[in-house]
């Protein structure tokens, strides 16, 4: 599959490299984050400098709301417009900073209303937090595999669409996976949620960025549980983005599993094309992919040990392409009996649970 490590575009990143604003004299607010209240109403504000134009943008949300009010620098001084997704403009605040945090106020565009603004620096990752943790999910739906039961999660639709595997049962390994997964499905509501205001800033209200992911399960026995994880969005850049990972977990701990060390140590990091089992790889992979464009797509693909996942009765390894080359991206299905003198022992132990 497409890899995953491309999914940050710029624009994402410059939002998750902001860091806690420091104190400092009165003055204009540097970039960053502050928690606190307007007109004693909880609210998460996030400034920012990068635009497309000369004025500085941030945005704010009241309590757990999902939806962001953006701000923009008027010429360079401490009030900021307010507008709202539609790009309606909705009142004005006066911010400035001091040694011990944020002061304003906000006032509607007639003058009439008038609201102490008062916050405190926080680190980055809290303008999410107030919402993220407010979200409750509900059961979309309920599936098995192996004869053992778990549920899909939605969290509601202004969420980008992520659903989120729920493993069903009890004990220290189920609530540990689950607990992770949850983890990953709450990390990416908050980077849909980033993706989108970025975009309504970038490009307004029709720009149409988001992101989501969903969670399946593709294995389960008694020792592992293989979920695997689909990704897709557009967040700026030259093209969507969309890929997918699998992550194997042990049932007696939960603890995420380093699936690379079940081959032997020269196949851990890229499988290289002189090597056995890339030729292996190879002849599987012209097996089942047959066709007018199977030399073009030879030239593209590659594996990694890094990616790669355990089903019953094989092991898949996840064939990695460039983005124009998307189609050609078919895992590759090596029956059990046919991997076995590649793996190491730690591999062999490991995947008798697969069988």
């Amino acid at each position: 599959m497409v890899a995953l490590s491309s999914f940050l575009t710029a624009a994402m990143a410059a939002v998750l490299s902001l860091s806690a604003p420091a104190a400092h004299a009165e003055g204009a607010c540097p970039d960053g984050v502050w928690v606190g209240t307007l007109g004693g109403t909880p609210i998460s504000i996030a400034l920012d400098g990068a635009s497309n134009d000369v004025r500085r943008v941030g945005r704010y949300y009241y309590r757990t709301s999902l939806g962001d009010l953006f701000l923009k620098q008027e010429s360079g001084g401490d009030e900021w417009q307010e507008t709202d997704e539609k790009g309606k403009p909705t009142g004005l605040l006066r911010l400035s900073c001091q040694a011990d945090g944020l002061r304003g106020e906000w006032r509607s565009l007639d003058g009439s209303r008038r609201l102490p603004v008062v916050a405190t620096p926080s680190e980055i990752d809290q303008y999410q937090a107030a919402r993220i943790a407010a979200l409750k999910p509900s059961v979309d739906k309920r599936n098995s595999v192996q004869n053992r039961r778990f549920d899909i999660l939605s969290f509601g639709s202004q969420t980008g669409g992520t659903r989120a595997v729920r493993l069903s049962g009890n004990g220290v390994g189920i609530e540990t996976v689950n607990a992770s997964l949850r983890k990953k499905a709450l990390d990416a509501i908050a980077g849909h949620l980033d993706c989108k205001s970025i975009g309504l800033q970038e490009s307004g209200k029709d720009a149409g960025w988001e992101s989501a992911i969903d969670q399946t399960v593709l294995a389960w026995n008694d020792s592992y549980v293989v979920v695997k994880t689909y990704a897709e969005g557009y967040c700026g850049g030259a093209h969507p983005w969309h890929g997918s990972n699998s992550s194997t977990y042990r049932m007696d701990s939960g603890e995420a599993v380093e699936v690379s060390t079940w081959l032997l140590p020269e196949y851990r990091k890229e499988i290289i094309d002189t090597s056995a089992l890339w030729r292996l790889l190879m002849r599987t992979y012209e097996k089942a992919n047959a066709g007018p464009d199977l030399a073009e797509c030879k030239d593209a693909i590659s594996w990694s040990a890094s990616s790669i996942h355990a089903e019953p009765g094989k092991l898949v390894f996840e064939t990695s392409a460039p983005y124009a080359m998307t189609p050609c991206a078919e895992d590759v299905e090596v029956p059990l009996a046919a991997i076995q003198r590649f793996l190491s022992p730690e591999g062999k132990q490991a995947l008798s649970a697969f069988r």
